[in-house]
């Protein structure tokens, strides 16, 4: 593939996606200690995210714009990279599996939450429903596929940046495979996912390094 420049808007555009992320996950952080809170007891989560919700769903709504946006912006990098076709693929598919993932704040847990907090009596079922959305929706698409398609575009990026900018290839590289390492949290081990959300945070950063790449 024959890498080509983007019009300056479009690298505006494609530095715009990492940037909302960015804000969004550190104010999640500060609000609802995203992600450490992901693997607090049930209850928990739903009780924090009901004295909350007025003020974390504006985040959710832009985490989820924020993957649906990946979708173009990944094919966009892809062209300006030089990277091959199933880049693209690996992003769409990373954007769409994460969207599918955190649609859950914004469409099921508001629900569950409110039941939990005004119905004790059903509230053991309400619990079992969440942990059922969260292991699917949660861990099973939108963090193992997610990490999995995001962690693989990546690398196929870097590898294409490998002759033409070194150290944004060296930058892909480690970030990619850090998102990888995120997979072996089903294996219980805590320090994937730190890992994980240290490698996100850099590689935002290395997004909009790419986006106005020469």
């Amino acid at each position: 593939m024959t890498a080509s420049a983007p019009h300056p808007l479009h690298r505006v555009g494609i530095a715009a996606v990492p940037i909302v992320f960015t804000i969004a996950f550190s104010l999640l952080g500060s609000r609802f200690d995203y992600p450490n809170i992901l693997r607090a007891p049930s209850a928990d989560i739903l009780v924090r995210f009901a004295s909350n919700q007025a003020a974390l769903l504006p985040l959710w709504w832009l985490m989820l714009a924020s993957a649906l946006l990946f979708i173009p912006i990944s094919f966009a990098i892809g062209k300006l990279s030089g990277a091959t076709e199933l880049a693209g693929i690996f992003g769409a598919l990373a954007g769409i599996v994460q969207a599918l993932g955190l649609s859950r704040w914004l469409f099921i847990v508001p629900e569950l939450a409110r039941q939990y907090q005004e119905s004790s009596a059903t509230r053991a079922q309400t619990v079992q429903l969440f942990e059922l959305f969260h292991r699917w929706l949660g861990v099973g698409i939108g963090e193992w596929f997610g990490y999995l398609f995001t962690g693989l575009w990546t690398l196929l990026i870097a590898h294409a940046l490998w002759e033409k900018s070194r150290p944004l290839a060296i930058i892909g590289l480690v970030s990619g495979l850090g998102i990888l390492v995120g997979l072996l949290e089903v294996f219980n081990l805590p320090a994937a996912g730190a890992v994980n959300a240290v490698a996100y945070l850099v590689w935002s950063l290395w997004l909009i390094a790419l986006a106005f790449r020469r």
